[in-house]
């Protein structure tokens, strides 16, 4: 019993500490310098570098779980661009094979697979910020600038997760019962669909009521929106870490727009070797989507030396 209390107390500290514990604005930061570095680097090697770190990030910030419910997704919608862009596409000068009187081009298939990293990248940082930012502290970062467009935002954000588990304890019950949506023909799981749905809505509409209710009884809209800031911004701490990683940023798009860091596929693929500046702002990248195995180690270390 004393273990166990002793392991939720340390699991809480962990949650309460390292990249999770900085303020929301530091990890918003990141989040968006990170999504434009994905966005505008096309070359392979960025790529591969961004979803490596990444993966580790994920890892570490709640060991495979959410990660793992993403991954079939990712390698599928990765997979399927591959095959149809590679055989739709025959626009390209180098020849790789030719199959069936269809010649599969090198360049679609470069193009692809740049597009798959892109993709998996930016999905791998969409699983990291929702483990990361959650809506209390979205709701904070906006609320002062966009108050109900901040608000509506947050609840269309949880709307999604929430339908998803009410119709999960719908089928649950419901099976009970003896209807479920995978058992029986056609037109007995269409009956049983639409049974589940409309449960699911008079749920969400009667909720919705409910919470509309709740905040007219609280004066919501009526007056100044007070606020409870459960965050401090410190700037020895979190002004040092904002300042390195657009910093970093910077030095990023500068090379980029001196026409480094893109790779040209189209009309014939051709790709330079790298040179010091492309290794320059290939070490900035990774300084930067490391950044939270940077703050996590750090804290490792001193919880590691304070025991």
């Amino acid at each position: 019993m004393i273990q166990t209390s002793s392991n939720r107390i340390r699991r809480l500290i962990i949650i309460d500490t390292g990249f999770r514990g900085l303020h929301p604005l530091v990890q918003l930061i990141y989040y968006t310098c990170m999504a434009i570095l994905i966005m505008l680097y096309n070359h392979p090697y960025f790529l591969i570098i961004c979803c490596f770190v990444l993966i580790i990030v994920n890892i570490m910030l709640d060991s495979w779980v959410k990660l793992l419910k993403w991954m079939k997704s990712i390698l599928f919608l990765g997979g399927g661009i591959i095959l149809l862009n590679t055989f739709l596409v025959t626009k390209g000068e180098t020849v790789l094979w030719i199959i069936g009187g269809r010649a599969i081009m090198l360049e679609p298939l470069l193009f692809s697979f740049i597009t798959m990293l892109m993709l998996m990248a930016i999905l791998l940082l969409f699983v990291a910020f929702n483990n990361t930012l959650n809506g209390q502290k979205y709701l904070y970062i906006f609320s002062s600038f966009f108050q109900r467009t901040a608000f509506f935002t947050m609840l269309a954000m949880r709307f999604v997760p929430l339908l998803k588990m009410r119709l999960h304890e719908i089928s649950d019950v419901q099976r009970v019962k003896g209807l479920s949506i995978s058992h029986g023909s056609i037109k007995e799981r269409a009956q049983s669909g639409m049974l589940f749905l409309q449960v699911l809505l008079t749920w969400s509409l009667t909720d919705a009521i409910d919470t509309a209710d709740a905040m007219k009884a609280r004066g919501y809209g009526t007056g100044e929106i007070s606020k409870y800031k459960p965050y401090r911004f410190i700037w020895k701490h979190e002004g040092i870490i904002i300042g390195t990683i657009v910093s970093l940023f910077g030095i990023c798009i500068v090379g980029l727009l001196l026409g480094y860091g893109r790779l040209e596929i189209y009309p014939k693929y051709n790709m330079p070797p790298l040179t010091l500046v492309d290794a320059l702002l290939l070490f900035c990248i990774t300084i930067i989507s490391a950044f939270p195995l940077i703050i996590e180690g750090r804290e490792a270390l001193k919880w590691h030396y304070l025991k």
